[in-house]
């Protein structure tokens, strides 16, 4: 059971309205290291969430296809963690989004395409060794930005 009693199943069944409140709690956080799968858990109701194109590719990306992060490589995966793409650098920091500090994943030192590292950007939040929660995204303001709630799960130990 993670240190503060929420598991990705947990996370699942909660509203958007108690996701924000565990997302903005005041907690001490630090980078995590390790390999994690992630979950889809719910869309914002924003309008940058409602936008036709994002619903269509994060739904093939975060609710279609398994998808997870690898600390130690700061490296996305999607389908299996040996198909890694959308390398990142992970850092402490303010949220764009919420009134907290949050692990910021900025994809500007990625291989990826230009346009695709100015566009991308989300955070994470440690919930305990081995959860997370994470708001997934757009590199805008909040309201046009912020997209969705996921989760995180340690697979396997560090």
């Amino acid at each position: 059971m993670p240190i503060m009693g929420y598991t990705p199943a947990e996370l699942q069944r909660l509203s958007n309205a108690e996701l924000n409140a565990i997302f903005i709690e005041d907690r001490t956080i630090a980078v995590p290291d390790g390999l994690f799968k992630g979950r889809f858990i719910r869309r914002l109701d924003t309008p940058g969430a409602r936008l036709p194109l994002s619903r269509v590719l994060e739904f093939i990306g975060f609710e279609l296809m398994p998808f997870g992060i690898d600390f130690r490589h700061r490296r996305w995966y999607f389908m299996a963690s040996c198909l890694q793409a959308g390398r990142f650098e992970p850092s402490i920091q303010q949220s764009r989004w919420r009134d907290t500090e949050v692990v910021s994943l900025d994809y500007s030192v990625s291989h990826l395409p230009r346009f695709a590292r100015n566009f991308l950007y989300d955070e994470v939040m440690p919930l305990s060794e081995d959860v997370l929660l994470g708001l997934g995204g757009i590199n805008r303001e909040v309201g046009m930005g912020d997209h969705f709630f996921f989760s995180l799960e340690r697979i396997g130990k560090s």
